[in-house]
């Protein structure tokens, strides 16, 4: 009892602090204790580190009991279709594991936010100490980027600090300015990140920082929106021309080049998948597997690029009503034009789930945590 109430009243110093640190670990993405590469599960350093936490957190875990049914419940199909698949015939992913680990982030970062804390400085700050190392790791590999420059295709090759290549990190980076909409350094960040997005040919970036200038605009008056807008398209234009002419391009070969091609075949595909299991679907990271054998082509992805249509392959309709669910609660709860910080952040996430994500994302859930922390009534 007496943990539970000291647990319950944290310091909002300390529990933003440690929000923040969490955060950064969850960012760290390329860093593996273990790694199993028959299975492909890895053990990272903030798995540890959440597994540790959530025992502590749950003594203080305090949301509305419909959001709490709605996550519950959305984490419980993953886990009940993942075993009537495996029952079915299906090998079990170990995306499975991923899902239950989402729950732990919710649950730690909704309870350490603790209602009376405001942790977007410390957000905000590791943020900031990203996009620097972002830009150092540009300096190391600049011979690289110069030659990528000089014959540009698709991306550039680096190392990542975020798992899953050059779209995800552009795409991480391109959220994490969400969290200065109520700063005056917002532009200044802005820029810097849909920069990375330009230089990495990100598409997905660069409509997420396209995404972010409107919602951003959304919270002027009309007349001060209307004078600034031919600003930015200005701006858009020149970092285009200047930083990578050929990130404009790739729009162009969208149904052309081999990513998006691959990407257009997958969907098409999963329709056709969907028709044997369409209650229950494929367990979690099943529905590629689905596709290849309902097509009889190989992919060389790791999912679908839609996390929509991954959702609904995956867990079937009852996952994906509850996932349309959890939608809902975003947007009804999310307040753009007033500058929130979480709520844009999570609505620029399902923008970019259109195209890529294969669920699971444990710095979505962590910030989901925080915004739910932030509704009232939860």
């Amino acid at each position: 009892m007496q943990l539970q109430k000291s647990l319950s009243h944290l310091s909002p110093g300390f529990s933003a602090t440690l929000l923040a640190v969490l955060f950064a670990t969850l960012s760290v993405q390329s860093i593996s204790i273990f790694t199993d590469q028959a299975s492909n599960l890895s053990i990272k350093p903030f798995h540890l580190i959440f597994i540790i936490l959530t025992p502590l957190a749950l003594m203080a875990f305090r949301i509305s009991k419909g959001v709490l049914v709605l996550i519950g419940s959305f984490i419980a199909i993953s886990i009940l279709s993942s075993l009537i698949a495996y029952l079915s015939g299906w090998p079990l992913k170990p995306l499975i594991v991923n899902y239950i680990f989402a729950l732990l982030v919710f649950i730690t970062a909704s309870s350490l936010h603790a209602g009376n804390s405001r942790p977007i400085s410390g957000l905000q700050l590791i943020s900031w100490l990203i996009l620097i190392f972002v830009f150092v790791k540009l300096g190391f590999f600049w011979t690289s980027i110069q030659e990528y420059l000089s014959n540009p295709f698709a991306h550039p090759e680096l190392f990542w600090l975020y798992g899953g290549g050059p779209n995800l990190e552009a795409t991480w980076l391109m959220l994490n300015a969400a969290f200065f909409r109520r700063t005056k350094i917002f532009w200044a960040f802005w820029v810097l990140s849909f920069s990375i997005s330009i230089l990495y040919a990100s598409r997905v970036g660069v409509v997420l920082g396209l995404a972010l200038l409107f919602f951003h605009l959304s919270s002027f008056p009309l007349r001060r929106a209307s004078l600034v807008f031919p600003l930015l398209i200005a701006t858009v234009g020149v970092l285009l021309n200047v930083i990578n002419p050929y990130a404009l391009v790739r729009f162009f070969q969208i149904g052309e080049e081999v990513g998006s091609k691959t990407r257009l075949e997958m969907w098409f595909g999963a329709w056709e998948a969907l028709q044997e299991m369409p209650i229950t679907g494929y367990g979690a990271g099943g529905a590629l597997s689905a596709i290849e054998r309902t097509t009889g082509k190989v992919f060389v992805e790791d999912n679908l690029h839609n996390y929509f249509l991954q959702v609904l392959l995956d867990f079937g309709m009852l996952g994906f009503i509850v996932w349309l669910l959890i939608v809902a609660y975003i947007l009804n709860h999310a307040n753009i034009p007033k500058g929130d910080e979480y709520g844009t952040y999570l609505v620029l996430y399902l923008v970019a789930a259109l195209v890529q994500f294969r669920g699971a994302d444990p710095l979505f859930w962590f910030v989901m945590g925080l915004f739910v922390a932030t509704r009232r009534g939860g």
